[in-house]
């Protein structure tokens, strides 16, 4: 249950004003004291004037003057961080569609309720949107960075930082290995790196940023090696990146400079599935001359672009890293699970590795292990973390029973 003095604050958005009251109930019965009703978006903003100050909005879609997907845009320019549950009469196929619109304008969808509100599924979303919510302190985000000056400094000097998240194979609960994520830390938090990397591949820094992450990160894997724990290093490389026809070079120079053979360290480079649209035959000519170099390539956030049998026939990839929205959707969306399921088959026959990403339930973890799939990585198993939190995490992580 609840904490009776949660100081957590709740909007309920609906312009029925039945369901309304008795959702402030339902909310007051589970410990909410801070709880504020709205029967339209324009009296919500007209009450709070932004959405800072709120943690929860359980929302309808279908309401009169604005709708709920409107709303979402609204979310959007307040970057609202809190959690969203949607309380609504409409079909299946339209909240899924609505929750990936969210989730493309980075809102946090909790989950969905079809009316009338049931208690106890209410009470299920809540119990777990607050026992993983992100921490205060890894949410805030800094204003963006506009200044190329700035970054070139922040890359002169060293100051940005990779981070790593952990990921496991599923048929064994192992800790096989890490996605390399950039953090620029400064006294008061940090910036992420949608707030520097489209800057980054726009003022042609985005290959010194990369080498810089990479050296750094070389330095974290031969530093696990001495305790024993050997992982793979996952890294995303930009679609810029790959248009240099110096970068295979420059990268095979960076990781031997750093002391890391291929052959011992498995390396994987991870392309998003969306550029994969553009012009690949420069791309594809580095592609070709980092997989005879042993390095593993995978395509990353797979489900969210273009791509078909054909072009993957037709490039070098050895994994396919399926996107979260697919992976967290397909437990109450039929044809989303259809999909998931024939593109894990699909990779299986053409001898491709799986990792499903965004694993946030044990029931997700379970539900991809039974489909076959090889790897997970996701905020159930462990958030991405500094380089020297990791030799501590896989001490204390307890594989799934």
């Amino acid at each position: 249950m609840m904490n009776p003095k949660s100081s957590l604050s709740v909007l309920v958005l609906d312009d029925d004003l039945f369901i309304l009251k008795t959702t402030h109930h339902a909310l007051t019965q589970l410990g909410f004291n801070n709880i504020i009703t709205a029967h339209s978006v324009h009296f919500a903003l007209e009450q709070l004037g932004h959405f800072e100050s709120i943690d929860i909005i359980l929302m309808d879609l279908n309401m009169p003057e604005t709708d709920g997907i409107e709303f979402f845009r609204t979310l959007e320019i307040h970057n609202f961080l809190g959690g969203i549950i949607l309380i609504s009469g409409e079909d299946e196929q339209t909240l899924a569609l609505a929750k990936d619109l969210a989730k493309a304008r980075k809102l946090n969808i909790i989950g969905t309720i079809a009316k009338p509100l049931n208690n106890r599924i209410l009470q299920t979303l809540l119990s777990q949107w607050a026992q993983s919510r992100t921490p205060v302190k890894e949410i805030v985000r800094r204003p963006t960075i506009v200044s190329q000056a700035d970054l070139q400094s922040a890359i002169d000097a060293g100051e940005l930082e990779p981070w790593f998240q952990p990921m496991i194979q599923l048929q064994t609960g192992e800790v096989t290995g890490v996605e390399m994520l950039a953090r620029w830390p400064k006294i008061d938090g940090y910036i992420y790196p949608d707030e520097f990397i489209p800057l980054a591949e726009a003022s042609g820094l985005i290959n010194p940023l990369t080498f810089l992450l990479i050296k750094k990160a070389s330095y974290w894997l031969g530093h696990w090696k001495k305790h024993g724990l050997h992982l793979r290093l996952a890294i995303n490389i930009s679609m810029n990146s790959l248009h240099d026809l110096d970068f295979p070079d420059q990268f095979i120079k960076t990781i031997s400079d750093a002391g890391v053979d291929p052959n011992d360290i498995p390396l994987t480079i991870e392309v998003t599935e969306s550029s994969l649209a553009e012009d690949l035959s420069t791309p594809l000519d580095n592609l070709l001359r980092l997989r005879m170099k042993k390095i593993g390539l995978s395509i990353d956030d797979f489900g969210t672009g273009w791509s078909n049998l054909t072009q993957l026939q037709g490039l070098p990839f050895t994994e396919l890293k399926l996107d979260l929205s697919f992976v967290q959707g397909a437990a109450t969306n039929s044809r989303t699970r259809t999909i998931l399921e024939s593109t894990v088959k699909m990779a299986k026959h053409m001898g491709m590795t799986t990792v499903a990403e965004g694993i946030e339930t044990k029931e997700e973890l379970e539900y991809i292990k039974g489909l076959g799939c090889d790897l997970a990585q996701g905020y159930f198993m462990a958030r991405p973390m500094p380089g020297g939190d990791i030799l501590n995490w896989t001490k204390n992580w307890k594989k799934p029973e």
